[in-house]
């Protein structure tokens, strides 16, 4: 096999060819950082858009839970009043729904 021998000139020319290259490698990953950057901030500031929804809707739900509590408390008032009513006035349950005529 013949070796094949590189002159000085044509060193240099593949030498500044490979520095060409490097440098749009160097090039493409910067601008790949600042795009992964950009990202970060804007997924930041869509968690922080979350967050504060959630937050939101657990005080909201826990508003929810307090006044279903009260209803609750209020039918079964209501339940013990009847069947009190029905107890102590057997009978007398299915006059509550008919009309009263004078």
């Amino acid at each position: 096999m013949a070796e094949k021998e590189i002159n000085k000139d044509q060193l240099q020319i593949l030498l500044e060819d490979i520095k060409g290259k490097v440098k749009q490698v160097a090039e493409g990953h910067s601008t790949i950082l600042s795009r992964i950057d950009n990202m970060e901030k804007n997924l930041k500031s869509e968690i922080s858009i979350v967050n504060l929804a959630v937050n939101v809707l657990g005080k909201r739900m826990g508003t929810l839970e307090d006044q279903n509590g009260r209803i609750e408390e209020k039918v079964d008032k209501i339940d013990n009043k009847l069947e009190d009513h029905i107890k102590y006035h057997p009978g007398t349950i299915g006059q509550i729904s008919q009309p009263v005529n004078p």
